[in-house]
């Protein structure tokens, strides 16, 4: 809500189910939100903050392209609050949710929310912050659900890219899916995952173009399969996908040892690159027996649901 030039939104996290939500991917994927939700709350101040601390540019390339992006008075200075919730002692999704709620935020303020008006400034903070996201995370983010890409524009939310790279974003109604996020608890596990992707695309940028291109074959798969709601075939498409991923060289033997624990008490299991530090999506009948044996095995887990709730203000 709009109190006193004050803005408030909040949005949830998203993960990449099928597909890679990667600044140089262009094929199909499928992004979903989960009930773990930020809010960011903005007012007018002395000075650009960020929870009480002055805008560090270094530190938080996203808001201060959110507000180049979002904000119409530049002169004017604005405080951002981001709320994290305690219980989100993993990673699991929350820069697009991060990005998402700042817009929100800056835009009730200014009085102009539009979704697609979002969506488009938010892809444009991906690239003036440096970040290696794609349009996935930012879609299902707003949209919640599910959203899904495709070359077909008729009925989709918004599109991205042009020419032949052109892809566009739809909508995808879920049903409930026992959904596991796991992450192994020793500290030397947590390098930095993203980077280790960007090292390899940059260094591999022929072969990364037949990972990307068997990875859009397998989203189409898994998103026939999500609307058929043919678990077996989705968690099959995870642990493809995920096969993919090892190519890359990103998973520490911790993760490698976690998604088999994952898969064998799962449909399928995958290493999402999320943030700095990867997360395991599982897709399980039982959860808590799935957290239960993540824990026997020193890891940590957290029980997520898709949340049709996107961004809210």
């Amino acid at each position: 809500m709009n109190m006193r030039g004050n803005g408030s939104a909040s949005a949830p996290c998203s993960l990449t189910l099928f597909g890679y939500d990667h600044k140089d991917y262009a094929g199909h994927g499928v992004s979903i939100a989960i009930d773990q939700r930020l809010k960011c709350t903005t007012g007018h101040s002395d000075g650009f903050k960020v929870n009480d601390e002055a805008l560090d540019s270094n530190k938080h390339p996203l808001i201060r392209a959110a507000l180049i992006h979002g904000w119409t008075d530049i002169d004017s200075p604005v405080s951002f609050m981001i709320d994290i919730p305690d219980e989100m002692n993993i990673s699991c999704g929350h820069k697009p949710a991060y990005i998402t709620s700042s817009l929100g935020a800056l835009a009730m303020m200014n009085d102009r929310l539009i979704f697609d008006d979002i969506a488009m400034k938010g892809f444009e903070v991906i690239k003036g912050g440096g970040s290696m996201l794609g349009p996935l995370g930012i879609s299902s983010s707003i949209n919640g659900s599910g959203i899904g890409t495709s070359n077909e524009k008729a009925g989709s939310l918004w599109s991205y890219g042009s020419g032949k790279k052109e892809m566009h974003i739809h909508h995808l109604e879920l049903t409930d899916m026992g959904m596991v996020l796991a992450s192994p608890a020793t500290a030397r596990s947590h390098s930095n995952i993203s980077l280790k992707v960007e090292n390899f695309i940059s260094r591999q940028r022929g072969f990364i173009k037949d990972i990307f291109k068997d990875s859009s074959v397998l989203a189409e798969e898994g998103m026939k399969a999500l609307k058929d709601e043919d678990l077996k075939t989705m968690g099959r498409v995870l642990n493809d996908t995920d096969k993919l991923t090892r190519i890359m060289g990103v998973h520490s033997d911790e993760l490698k040892a976690l998604v088999e624990v994952c898969r064998r008490n799962s449909h399928g299991a995958r290493l999402c690159v999320d943030n700095e530090q990867g997360v395991i999506m599982a897709l399980t009948d039982d959860p808590d027996e799935l957290c239960n044996r993540i824990a026997d095995h020193s890891g940590v887990s957290l029980k997520v649901k898709v949340s049709s709730d996107g961004l809210m203000v």
